[in-house]
């Protein structure tokens, strides 16, 4: 019997062991206990009055913080420090070893509105959802009641005309929402934004006139909202963009008429928007569009006539909206249409009057909107509309009187609008391919140094004075045996050049020449 109890107490033994190890055949490590001792409240909370340590398994989630009270302050989180006296938050969790914290404090804001969110995943965070209208400078804690403040509520300082000096949006903000200072025209200082900021929302800053300095966006900011800084023309320093952003929105940027210095657009970005840099006339240097933007909004970059040097366009645009680069008077050089852009909008680059280059239009465009290089006066050289256009616009090329060479259009235009070459005074040549259908009043008036073109049998529209003021000295040559019904009455109206119909004319060495000499 003795013998029976001494045998099973041995098993029992055994199977503890084998219990206790694991089985890749090592013994667990035991759990670690972590204590957090509490100090440097005592005499100034009001509640509670005794604050006693909590243990717990290091790593797991601090589920019973203590949260102090202190009449005229706001506790925001404990803290270590280290032998330097620097602090350090005490994070969500249990630490590796036993510590000692002790509580931050920030002084209450008067009228400070506030409520405690929760992430999608389970995180808690504050907004900031009110302020006092009767304040005149602008604070907010980095956290309350220990949760971190990462949000400033839609509309939070809206129009406060009491609101003066310096903005500094503090650490831990990632959001800013609509309106949030919209309409505070007097605050008068610098603004300063986190490097924590991911989203600056609709109207941020819209007409807060007379913030000044520079205007740097942080990196992780993908999206500058809608109105943004819109009217914000006291900035007078440099605009600073992140590698994160993706989009300028609407107006972003309107009317920041002080801000100087190079533009540089990031390589991340790939949305510019409706009038995003209208009026920005300070803004300096080359302007690159990089590689991934696929469309540039209407008014863009209107009247930015600081920008100098080459425009560079890239090779993923779609589209260059109406008025896009109007007025960028002195933009310089060449300019290329990259061979993605399928349409060029109305009055899009209207008074670029420094481009002083070639222009080459990529083939893929299909249409030129009304005026988009009107008054550009000093490109020069050759100009082709390929293949692809089917539109070139009224006024399109209207006053370009700086082109030196051979007008070639291309065989899938349907339309050339009225006046759209007038004034081009310097071509030497016109080629109309087979396949042009219209063109319209005026379209080619005071071309006075081309000296012959033909008009394919494909036109069958032709508004009145096409070839208004060509002399004596220029010949048309027409591949129908006579005017199709089509043709205005007054097609040849103002114009003196000699007009030959089919059979009249023949080639010659490729070249029209009358069958009879005048």
């Amino acid at each position: 019997m003795k013998s029976l109890r001494t045998a099973l107490s041995l098993l029992l033994v055994l199977l503890l062991a084998f219990a206790m190890v694991s089985c890749d055949g090592k013994t667990p490590e035991p759990k670690k206990l972590v204590t957090i001792t509490f100090e440097g409240y005592k005499n100034l909370v009001d509640f509670p009055r005794t604050i006693y340590p909590i243990t717990g398994e290091a790593g797991t989630t601090i589920t019973n913080m203590p949260i102090p009270r202190f009449s005229g302050y706001q506790f925001a989180y404990w803290y270590t420090t280290d032998d330097n006296a620097r602090q350090t938050p005490l994070g969500s969790k249990f630490p590796d070893n036993d510590v000692t914290v002790y509580p931050k404090w920030t002084k209450n804001v008067s009228g400070l509105g506030y409520e405690p969110r929760t992430t999608a995943s389970g995180e808690k965070y504050i907004e900031i959802t009110g302020y006092s209208a009767t304040a005149t400078t602008f604070t907010i804690p980095s956290h309350i009641d220990g949760i971190p403040v990462t949000s400033i509520g839609d509309g939070l300082c809206k129009d406060n005309k009491n609101l003066t000096g310096d903005v500094e949006i503090p650490e831990g903000i990632t959001t800013i929402g609509k309106d949030a200072f919209r309409g505070c025209s007097n605050l008068d200082g610098t603004l300063t934004l986190p490097t924590t900021l991911t989203t600056i929302e609709a109207n941020a800053f819209k007409d807060c006139s007379k913030l000044s300095g520079d205007l740097t966006i942080p990196e992780g900011v993908t999206t500058i909202g809608t109105f943004a800084f819109s009217q914000c023309r006291g900035f007078d320093g440099t605009l600073t963009l992140p590698p994160t952003l993706t989009a300028i929105e609407t107006s972003a940027f309107h009317g920041c008429g002080g801000l100087t210095g190079e533009l540089i657009l990031p390589s991340s970005l790939e949305t510019i928007g409706v009038s995003a840099f209208d009026f920005c006339s300070k803004l300096s240097g080359e302007l690159n569009i990089p590689e991934g933007v696929t469309s540039i909004g209407d008014l863009a970059f209107f009247s930015c006539d600081g920008l100098t040097g080459t425009l560079s366009l890239p090779s993923t645009l779609v589209s260059i909206g109406n008025r896009a680069f109007e007025r960028c008077k002195n933009l310089s050089g060449d300019l290329t249409i990259p061979n993605s852009v399928k349409t060029i909008g109305d009055q899009a680059l209207y008074e670029c009057k420094g481009l002083d280059g070639n222009l080459i239009i990529g083939s893929a465009v299909e249409s030129i909107g009304e005026s988009a290089f009107r008054n550009c006066e000093k490109l020069t050289g050759d100009l082709t509309i390929p293949n692809s256009v089917k539109t070139i616009g009224k006024n399109a090329f209207n006053a370009c009187k700086g082109f030196t060479g051979k007008l070639t259009i291309g065989s899938a235009v349907e339309s050339i609008g009225e006046t759209a070459f007038v004034d081009c005074s310097g071509f030497i040549s016109l080629t109309i391919s087979e396949g042009v259908k219209s063109i319209g009043n005026y379209a080619f008036q005071r071309n006075s140094k081309i000296s012959t073109a033909v008009i394919p049998a494909s036109v069958s529209e032709i508004g009145t004075g096409t070839f208004s003021s060509w002399s004596q000295s220029q010949k048309i040559f027409c591949e129908v045996e006579s005017k199709p019904s089509g043709w205005n009455e007054y097609w040849d109206y103002g114009c003196s050049a000699k007009v030959y119909l089919k059979g009249t004319w023949s080639y010659v060495d490729g070249v029209p020449t009358p069958n009879t000499p005048n």
